[in-house]
């Protein structure tokens, strides 16, 4: 709905804008300038006025070569300084350059020198760090997403050996649920502790085929990280008895009045006695 030929105009002062040193926010907002409407016009039954357009952070992220997140966070930034006015709804997103038509106006020369020489070096500025941006942020995303696969085939392949299953690591919905609980800020160290408990408690019983991803990863997770032991026993019911052991050995007396006390007691029909 915007014409791809023309100019737009940029004033020497754009130098000393507050976000002139933030080459993603100056490429959102050089992309909006770009795609504003030079004159009022009709969308789906709308009217959409001069210096506004219909767009999405999908369509602003293709055009800019940044990731949705970052368009979002540059038009949120732009719009809390009121270069812009960003009105969002399920269908689409309407960008409207606040105060457009003061330095966009018709009526205003087109200067050469400004057309020519500043914005050439302005552009020139912002291509070379958009660039440097985007390829640090690529890189970036691309160790992020390798570091939290690595996390993944880790967590999987410990189920797998622990529960005697096969699930792989490269399943999508797998990756989503271990992503989504990492993000909450638990470790991989978490998810082996949930593995083990549940596998302690259901493995051999009619619950072991809810030794998967989906039920062990998902919305119950916390609780059963925090479950107590599943045989409810405290943990030093398990460690080894202690043996007190008397190393004095008994003297011939003491063997001699146990020997008649223990007579006495099976004539006398003690119920004490073990026999």
């Amino acid at each position: 709905m915007n014409e791809d030929t023309g100019y737009i105009k940029i004033h020497r002062s754009f130098l000393s804008w507050e976000w002139h040193d933030k080459e993603t926010v100056v490429s959102v907002f050089l992309h909006c300038l770009l795609l504003a409407n030079w004159e009022s016009k009709k969308w789906h039954g709308l009217t959409i006025e001069r210096g506004s357009f219909i767009t999405s952070t999908v369509k602003l992220s293709d055009a800019t070569g940044l990731t949705r997140q970052t368009v979002s966070k540059c038009l949120k930034r732009l719009q809390d300084t009121g270069e812009l006015l960003v009105e969002s709804n399920r269908n689409y997103t309407k960008i409207t350059i606040v105060n457009y038509d003061k330095y966009q106006s018709e009526k205003t020369p087109v200067v050469n020198e400004v057309v020519n020489g500043v914005v050439n070096e302005v552009v020139n500025e912002v291509v070379n760090f958009v660039n440097t941006d985007v390829n640090n942020e690529v890189n970036t995303t691309k160790n992020i997403k390798n570091y939290k696969n690595k996390e993944v085939i880790d967590i999987v392949e410990y189920l797998n050996s622990r529960a005697g299953t096969n699930y792989r690591p490269t399943s999508e919905k797998t990756k989503k649920l271990v992503h989504a609980r990492l993000k909450e800020g638990f470790t991989v160290d978490d998810f082996k502790t949930v593995i083990d408990k549940k596998c302690d408690e259901w493995l051999g019983s009619d619950m072991e085929k809810y030794l998967r991803p989906e039920t062990l990863f998902g919305t119950k997770f916390e609780a059963y990280l925090n479950q107590k032991q599943a045989n409810g026993l405290p943990t030093w019911y398990n460690a080894e008895p202690v043996r007190v052991i008397d190393s004095t050995p008994a003297t011939a007396e003491e063997i001699e009045q146990t020997k008649d006390l223990l007579t006495k007691g099976v004539k006398g029909g003690n119920s004490w006695l073990p026999f």
